[in-house]
């Protein structure tokens, strides 16, 4: 159970927060995207089978094997040996290549997003910090006094919130 007390430590480190909270946030189009790497794997692994039986003697799971080694682009021991094996091995990695880039920019954008969002409510709290500093910790009340009821939270900050698409 001492092994539990590392994920004590993900509170710790913002970069593994902040990939937390976009796995968690873009969790449906990962979903999606292991879906689809299924579906591809067995209809590769379907027609490779079908091409490398009888010349190689392939077994099916040796061709699902080669399938989902030549999707994820990784590659291994297993190489097809007829012709239709091959063009169907070159296809599947071509595909492998187009399926797992395609949710590279959902991540990213997701990913920078956060990144933003923190970095602006670690900059309100260093200036909050700041202002507390410089009115020597009176409360609350003493930092609203002067401050008319039209003015922004980041207004009275001097921080712009940026507008987060």
């Amino acid at each position: 159970m001492r092994i539990l007390r590392v994920f004590k430590l993900v509170r710790h480190f913002a970069g593994l927060q902040s990939l937390i909270h976009t796995m968690k946030q873009a969790y449906k189009e990962l979903g999606l995207l292991l879906l689809l790497i299924g579906v591809a794997v067995l209809t590769v692994a379907c027609l490779i089978y079908f091409t490398e039986r009888e010349g190689s003697g392939w077994t099916f799971v040796d061709s699902f094997w080669f399938s989902l080694m030549t999707l994820t682009t990784v590659g291994y021991d297993l190489n097809p040996s007829t012709l239709g094996g091959k063009i169907t091995g070159g296809f599947c990695a071509l595909m492998g290549i187009f399926i797992l880039t395609l949710p590279i920019p959902i991540v990213v954008n997701s990913f920078a997003s956060y990144y933003k969002n923190r970095l602006w409510r670690n900059e309100v709290a260093a200036k909050k910090r700041e202002r507390i500093r410089e009115t020597g910790n009176v409360g609350v009340l003493s930092l609203m006094e002067g401050i008319e009821t039209s003015d922004s939270y980041s207004e009275l900050y001097g921080i712009e919130m940026k507008e987060l698409s």
